[in-house]
């Protein structure tokens, strides 16, 4: 029985258990006592589930010669996202090489592999001795967003909810001890973060006769697909998406998340010196030590007053844009972001650098679905891509929110 096997097991067990305690009217002390020690015990297998999917991502991610690795390599090549298609079409499961790609990957053959949407040969090679290594499929899945510049770590997750963790407060005392003392003591106060999957969608009409009639279908697919998906999912990782249910957000993101908000007056926005004056006091030597450690993204108004505001019109050309670059400041326009630069509207957000790895992290489940949708226009079908996903933000101490003020 392989560790992960012995995991799940045990988790099923412990469920059973809790469920049947949880049906106790009054509880007794050593009931409780059992409770929590099972709740406990759950919260663990969780984080060594975590980590065995995490691994298992790493292993897969590296290229090596061993048989099992190659097959899944040839299988990926051999998959074509209109196989997929002309399933979903006809209402039924994949066979043949998607089918064996999709058990290889641990998905169901009636899901859909969201990993398909990402080139298989993008890869980085390391000088020091030349070997190549490909890229996680959710890296490349995710490449060039402005989540990504921002700092958010993208990761691919199994079936599950997820948790993950977060640490309130460390340790906060490193001194000298004398020989025979004692060290001061300090409080760890670690939590999790539960990660539910949520679903994002993604509609398109279709046919079988585009299928025939198109020989470079595949790769236009694939390529329009992916820019769909990684948009959608980006966009709500800043804005948010409560649609489903209109009262309460499904995904939370930095707009409306608890992370601490700087402003800037409507006086000062077009002053280069506010903007830098601003930024470097972010500067805490914690999280960011020098403006390098600064990533900005901007709505595109905001980038838009960058490039066209000139600062002293009677002295220089100079505009805000070339005055913020020649401190070593950079940044990255994102639509959608805010519609004007007036007051209330947001002007962008902030990911401080040093650290950041696991301060916001973005779950993607790899099983995705495509549903078909009969659209009654001669022979047309409505064809929707389903990713499920969530977004959590267990160090919020690490991002800024920037929105202008009166």
């Amino acid at each position: 029985m392989s560790e992960r096997t012995r995991l799940e097991v045990r988790q099923r067990e412990i469920r059973a258990k809790l469920t049947e305690l949880g049906k106790a009217d009054s509880p007794s002390d050593e009931q409780r006592s059992e409770m929590d020690k099972l709740t406990t015990e759950a919260v663990d297998i969780d984080r060594k589930l975590n980590i065995l999917d995490v691994t298992k991502e790493e292993e897969r991610s590296v290229e090596v010669n061993d048989a099992e690795t190659n097959e899944i390599r040839e299988l990926r090549k051999k998959s074509q996202i209109t196989s997929y298609i002309a399933a979903s079409l006809g209402g039924r499961s994949v066979t043949g090489p998607e089918a064996e790609f999709n058990a290889a990957v641990g998905i169901d053959a009636s899901e859909f592999p969201v990993e398909l949407l990402v080139p298989d040969e993008m890869r980085s090679v390391t000088d020091a001795d030349g070997q190549v290594t490909q890229q996680p499929w959710i890296q490349r899945l995710m490449a060039g967003t402005a989540s990504g510049v921002l700092g958010v770590t993208s990761r691919s997750v199994g079936v599950g909810v997820q948790s993950v963790p977060q640490v309130a407060t460390g340790p906060d005392t490193f001194t000298q001890v004398a020989k025979g003392a004692s060290a001061t003591e300090s409080t760890w106060t670690v939590s999790t973060i539960q990660s539910e999957p949520k679903r994002a969608s993604v509609n398109f009409k279709f046919s079988m006769e585009d299928i025939a009639r198109l020989p470079s279908l595949e790769e236009q697919l694939t390529s329009d697909m992916r820019r769909a998906v990684a948009e959608k999912m980006d966009r709500m990782l800043f804005l948010g998406d409560d649609s489903p249910t209109g009262t309460a957000a499904d995904i939370v993101g930095f707009q409306t998340a608890t992370i601490t908000e700087k402003t800037i007056k409507q006086a000062d926005k077009t002053k280069g010196e506010k903007w830098l004056a601003l930024l470097a006091e972010l500067l805490d030597g914690l999280h960011a030590e020098s403006m390098n450690d600064v990533r900005l993204v901007v709505s595109t108004s905001t980038n838009q007053a960058f490039l066209s505001t000139v600062m002293a019109p009677q002295v220089s050309t100079q505009t805000v844009s070339s005055f913020l670059r020649e401190n070593n400041l950079s940044w990255t326009a994102r639509n959608s972001l805010a519609a004007n630069t007036s007051a209330d509207s947001f002007a962008g957000y902030v990911g401080l650098q040093k650290g950041i790895a696991g301060a916001a992290v973005h779950n993607i489940w790899n099983a995705g679905s495509l549903i078909k949708d009969v659209y009654n226009t001669a022979g047309e079908t409505t064809l929707v891509l389903n990713v499920l996903h969530d977004f959590v933000i267990p160090r919020a101490t690490s991002f800024r929110r920037l929105k202008y003020v009166a």
